[in-house]
């Protein structure tokens, strides 16, 4: 049965929150109904639904159009891929008008995800509803050290140093640091989902980038390396992953139901 229909169409599933063409969400989702029931909602019918109620310290409640309800006790986990925020009911407003209505469903759209908890994969963050993004070393180092407890808390969970391709983020940035002026060296994509990579890595890289993650609030990334003289060093941390093989599918569909499974064991 459609869970969108009928008897038991509140039963707790699976959210998969991302456009229509987002390949890797598809993919997700397809393999996320093998171990249970999943819905697909892309960001514009959240935007575009006829019933919202959220109250930011209680519960809420979305209605969509296709009659389907989110809850705060209905979903098991979401999967947040949501790139971008374009209320199609503005699209004719004045440009002015577009970019108030953006912002504001930007802020609903993060309150409401973080409502989630530990269910939301990844959770918001205010620069970008996926999660912690960042375009190169020198924005990620800016990001972080916007907030002024990173660092502190990373020593007190004895995380250790960050690893030598994420310098300090107390450090002031200088002309022709790193993310500014770029040697072209070797490349490897991993795939971290919560305690599972895609690549066998050293335990002490392994551990580094579970704590550069920690850091920025994920569980689930895509991570660049480049390999230097000091060994294989992060330039990049994606929270919007492409998962094409079926290994990385696997992997996220494995951290989904993991996520599941410990918010039932607390409910």
């Amino acid at each position: 049965m459609n869970g969108r229909d009928g008897e038991g169409a509140q039963a707790p599933f699976h959210l998969v929150l991302a456009e229509p063409e987002d390949a890797t969400a598809l993919r997700v989702c397809s393999a996320l109904r093998r171990v249970g029931r999943v819905e697909f909602v892309t960001p514009d019918e959240i935007f575009m639904a006829p019933h919202w109620a959220h109250d930011p310290l209680g519960s809420s409640r979305v209605e969509l159009a296709s009659g389907l309800v989110l809850t705060d006790a209905n979903l098991l986990s979401v999967f947040n891929r949501v790139r971008r925020v374009a209320p199609l009911h503005f699209a004719a407003a004045a440009p002015e008008d577009q970019r108030y209505a953006g912002d504001e469903f930007f802020a609903l759209l993060i309150s409401w995800l973080t409502g989630f908890g530990a269910r939301c994969v990844n959770p918001p963050h205010p620069g970008s509803v996926a999660g912690f993004a960042a375009r190169s070393a020198a924005e990620d180092r800016l990001r972080l050290g916007a907030d002024l407890h990173a660092a502190s808390r990373a020593r007190h969970l004895g995380l250790g140093t960050p690893l030598a391709g994420f310098p300090d983020a107390g450090a002031p940035l200088r002309p022709g640091g790193p993310g500014q002026h770029r040697v072209e060296r070797p490349l490897l994509r991993v795939l971290i989902a919560g305690d599972a990579l895609s690549q066998d890595l050293p335990e002490a890289l392994r551990n580094g980038l579970r704590a550069e993650m920690l850091r920025r609030g994920l569980r689930l990334a895509e991570v660049t390396l480049e390999e230097t003289a000091a060994g294989w060093q992060p330039v990049l941390i994606n929270p919007v992953p492409e998962a094409a093989s079926a290994t990385e599918v696997s992997l996220i569909v494995g951290l989904l139901a993991d996520v599941a499974e410990a918010w039932r064991g607390a409910a």
